[in-house]
């Protein structure tokens, strides 16, 4: 943080600040660790409604992502596993630190070899690396290509 910019925690635990009555997103010295000032959000309204027998009313949910959905099935948990095991190894969002050409060219070789791996396993039942879960690993690697390249596009625009 910079300036005089007093505590994080004043605004994050808001509604406002009792020094400046700004809250964090309206503060002019905030400036997060990335860099870039946080957008302001918007609530999002569809016009439509759902009622509830509480009396509670509520915007709908159609053609909203359904987050939920992910969790159904092992994947997030074999995921969550790999990520447990990477934290203890090394850090945890070690992989987060990557920013760079080389970091993505490995994420993506990586993704490719857990993939192919992964789907000789299942198609063939041979297992050339014996003992790695390759299905959550072919994951890893893909949100960490995904992860990279976000930085990259973000520092050619000007």
């Amino acid at each position: 943080m910079s300036g005089n910019f007093h505590s994080f925690v004043q605004h994050a635990m808001g509604p406002n600040c009792a020094q400046c009555n700004r809250t964090l997103l309206d503060h002019p010295q905030y400036i997060p660790q990335n860099g870039t000032k946080m957008e302001t959000f918007i609530t999002k309204d569809s016009g439509e409604r759902q009622h509830f027998s509480s009396g509670m009313v509520r915007d709908t949910t159609a053609g909203k992502r359904r987050w939920d959905l992910i969790a159904s099935g092992p994947m997030m948990a074999r995921w969550a596993d790999l990520l447990t095991r990477g934290a203890s190894k090394y850090d945890a969002d070690n992989w987060m630190k990557a920013n760079g050409k080389e970091e993505y060219d490995r994420f993506l070789e990586s993704s490719y070899r857990h993939f192919m791996n992964w789907f000789y396993l299942r198609k063939f039942g041979i297992d050339f690396e014996p003992g790695e879960d390759h299905g959550a690993a072919t994951f890893f690697n893909i949100n960490g290509v995904e992860y990279v390249k976000g930085k990259l596009d973000d520092r050619s625009k000007p």
